[in-house]
């Protein structure tokens, strides 16, 4: 197991830890104690429903505190979105209009895409924002839990609804800090590991620039150029990543090759999860450029039973399922396979913006003209 993967683990035992300690030493002796209602069917009725206000609410605050803390270090917010809820900006002519769509967030509950305004952009506003509104929330739920008494009476068990519902909302919005502000990459990109690397300048100003490209390609243009960073952490890395992707779009194999080898060079200067991916495009481009026989050797020796395998398999991201396709179609020389990663293909798009589904696009049909030569009816299936 990786770190990374292990460091979730741990952190979804302690949030686990945090509801069970609430609910038998808070939640079940006030309902023993008569507090709240006497049915238990009406007690897990009310359970249910505080849970359900706790996450909306804690999620509102979260992505709230990232568009608020967004404006104060001076990015421009693109998307806003809570639970597939979508407010999102688009350029007609000169002007820029906020529309409303559903989608599928691409954090768990919600997430806010920002573009920075120049490069004096500070991000730091953006990650400690929703900190500031939780604790600010934990104030209030505690004097509101402090002012309203314990008293077992029907007519007031609204009120001791109210009072004990706030300890439950407490308890999530715990969880949320614990997750969010765990100060090492977990399963996702939280804010306490973007506060651990944002500390270096290199950073910020990797992470700006990666998120003006991003804008750039939001609303429909093109990078001519993607700059690659000799100082490699897990930031510049990432954009080291879409470097090697544009020169592979070229069919600049040997550039694409130069990245990923200095990128790469040292493994422990990037999260692991960073290191797989490289890994896995490595392999990708194996295939673009390597004898049919050597390539899947390469992939027996780094895909096979290791960590990625099951991504790969499963076209589980983009990166796997180009891989899949490659090795499918020169390895494998089976067409349904192919087929089938396109079916995932489809899927992975409904969650992404045009740009990106276009880039996506030009790199399958790159790998399916290198399967074609193997295979002929491939390139039918050029996208």
């Amino acid at each position: 197991m990786e770190k990374e993967d292990f460091l979730s683990l741990l952190i979804y035992i302690l949030m686990g830890t945090i509801v069970l300690l609430t609910g038998f030493l808070i939640i079940r002796p006030a309902m023993e104690s008569g507090y709240l209602f006497n049915e238990f069917g009406t007690n897990l009725l009310f359970l249910f429903i505080a849970l359900v206000v706790s996450i909306l609410t804690n999620a509102i605050l979260l992505e709230l505190g990232h568009f608020i803390g967004a404006k104060i270090g001076k990015y421009r917010v693109l998307t806003f979105n809570i639970f597939g809820f979508c407010f999102y900006k688009v350029k007609d002519g000169e002007k820029v209009k906020t529309k409303f769509k559903m989608a599928k967030p691409n954090g768990f509950i919600g997430s806010t895409e920002i573009a920075p305004k120049s490069e004096k952009s500070n991000p730091m506003p953006y990650v400690f924002t929703p900190l500031l509104l939780m604790l600010l929330e934990f104030v209030g739920l505690y004097c509101a839990y402090a002012f309203i008494k314990d008293v077992a009476d029907d007519a007031k068990v609204m009120m001791m609804a109210i009072k004990y519902g706030t300890v439950v909302l407490a308890s999530i919005g715990a969880c949320f800090i614990v997750y969010n502000y765990f100060p090492a990459k977990l399963d996702s990109l939280n804010d306490g590991y973007r506060i651990l690397l944002l500390n270096k300048k290199i950073n910020i100003e990797a992470y700006n620039y990666g998120l003006s490209n991003n804008e750039i390609e939001y609303y429909g243009g093109k990078v001519d150029e993607i700059r690659v960073f000799d100082e490699i952490t897990d930031f510049t890395a990432n954009v080291n990543f879409s470097a090697t992707l544009k020169e592979i779009i070229a069919k600049d194999f040997e550039k694409a090759r130069e990245i990923i080898d200095k990128t790469i060079s040292d493994k422990t200067k990037m999260a692991s999860s960073t290191y797989r991916r490289f890994v896995v495009l490595s392999v990708f481009l194996d295939y673009l450029t390597k004898p049919e026989e050597e390539a899947t050797n390469i992939y027996k020796e780094k895909i096979v039973g290791t960590d990625v395998a099951d991504t790969v398999r499963n076209c589980k991201t983009y990166d796997g399922m180009r891989l899949y396709i490659a090795y499918v179609g020169i390895s494998e020389k089976s067409i349904n396979e192919i087929k089938y990663a396109l079916e995932k293909k489809a899927k992975l798009d409904k969650r992404e913006e045009n740009a990106e589904i276009e880039k996506q696009n030009q790199l399958v049909n790159i790998i399916l003209d290198r399967v074609s030569e193997i295979v002929p009816q491939a390139s039918e299936l050029k996208l």
